[in-house]
């Protein structure tokens, strides 16, 4: 699981509710020369004593019982560093042999058409000619991506994705056979209701057995939100 620093920062909100509801730990960070850098505190939710140290600009984040990685990036990449960091994601992906790579935007809502502005879903998928277990549960929970696009003109061309960060580019540079995206039609503001929605459809897309019947109001929140995030910290 790939969130990207896109509009809203919706990827990295619903990642969030993941890590601090699910047993994600901490195993280490990555693409450090590649993005602008950036530390801050542990993070944690009320009543967890998270210790002391600092927290880099890319987390990784594994979950044994749910068999997933994520990865999340804090800070953008470096421009000129960009090709760099595409390479060494696609060479640590593989090496790492992972199986299905899902990548997480936020998408400009502006950009919709007809058919986006009448949906009932804010969510989008893109997915590759290939079939798989993922694929088909993204399929049956959002529609496609490249119907809402006004500039596709082909179902295996990948559309702009505005404001969406580097998400195209991974999806013009790792496997097609096993990437994925998961996009949200987001604007600039508090976006956290959408991220309960991303973080509801990513359990149900990864099929997370713990939070399958989770509802909102179960979902933990980590400290930055009330503090730094949405609060006055």
């Amino acid at each position: 699981l790939q969130p990207q620093p896109s509009l809203g920062s919706l990827p990295q909100l619903a990642a969030d509710l993941l890590i601090h509801t699910l047993d994600f730990k901490l195993v280490g960070y990555l693409a450090l020369r590649d993005t602008i850098p950036a530390v801050s505190g542990l993070d944690g939710v009320e009543g967890q004593d998270v210790g002391e140290g600092i927290s880099f600009g890319v987390e990784g984040t594994f979950s044994l019982k749910e068999a997933v990685t994520i990865v999340l990036p804090r800070a953008p990449v470096i421009r000129a560093r960009k090709l760099h960091h595409l390479q060494s994601m696609k060479l640590w992906i593989e090496a790492a042999g992972v199986k299905e790579v899902l990548l997480l935007a936020g998408v400009d809502a502006a950009s919709r058409v007809d058919e986006g502005l009448r949906a009932v879903t804010p969510l989008r998928h893109f997915t590759f000619s290939s079939t798989s277990g993922l694929i088909e549960r993204l399929s049956a929970l959002t529609p496609s991506f490249v119907a809402s696009s006004s500039t596709s003109t082909s179902t295996t061309k990948i559309p702009p994705i505005p404001h969406g960060g580097l998400t195209r580019s991974l999806l013009e540079t790792l496997s097609p056979n096993n990437t994925s995206a998961l996009l949200i039609y987001a604007a600039e503001g508090d976006n956290s209701a959408s991220a309960f929605l991303l973080a509801d459809a990513l359990a149900a897309v990864d099929e997370a057995r713990e939070v399958s019947q989770l509802g909102r109001g179960e979902w933990r929140k980590p400290k930055s939100w009330e503090r730094g995030l949405m609060g006055e910290e």
